[in-house]
């Protein structure tokens, strides 16, 4: 019996024991789809081929916070220790049962070292991308007052202003509301 090991280099390292003994030698490249074995001469001896592990473009956060973990071979209690949060709080936004917030995702991104976009869902980028100044802009153009805005969104002028100041981030709810007004298009 042996274990085939991924370096952080991408290298395999296969283990084996011999006796009592624990043996291991750099055997070759590994990434997402195969695994090549050389010999000493460095010909290829073998190639395992294997299917590419994939998440679907409609997965949700959590789907995706956990694709990524087990890609990075993580248990959740390890991210979770990562970027300073509890298990529970962890195991929930996997599950979907708590929204996961804007830093928090930031966070796991770093932790995870995959672009912050691949975890956001369509909210997050648009809280990611200059929010306040698209807010404003698309207010203009639409010759709206932010009292005008506000009264279809049911909020305060002065919100708006906030929310194009960036001093405060849009709720969820309120940006479905502007996707449903179609001042997002």
């Amino acid at each position: 019996r042996c274990r085939l090991v991924r370096t952080e280099t991408g290298r395999a390292r296969i283990f084996w024991k011999r006796g009592n003994a624990l043996k291991s030698r750099f055997y070759g490249d590994l990434n997402d789809t195969s695994f090549v074995v050389f010999d000493k001469n460095g010909k290829p001896m073998l190639h395992f081929v294997y299917p590419l592990r994939t998440i679907s473009d409609d997965a949700t956060i959590g789907e995706k916070i956990a694709f990524y973990r087990k890609k990075r071979n993580l248990l959740g209690n390890d991210l979770a220790n990562l970027i300073g949060i509890d298990r529970v709080t962890m195991i929930r936004y996997e599950n979907n049962q708590l929204d996961c917030p804007y830093d928090v995702i930031i966070r796991i991104s770093e932790a995870l070292n995959v672009d912050r976009h691949l975890l956001m869902d369509e909210y997050l980028q648009f809280i990611d991308y200059p929010y306040s100044v698209f807010i404003k802009q698309r207010r203009k153009e639409l010759h709206l007052r932010q009292c005008d805005l506000g009264e279809q969104l049911g909020v305060t002028r002065r919100q708006i202003e906030r929310w194009e100041h960036s001093v405060n981030i849009i709720p969820k709810e309120k940006y479905h509301k502007l996707k449903d007004i179609h001042f997002i298009p």
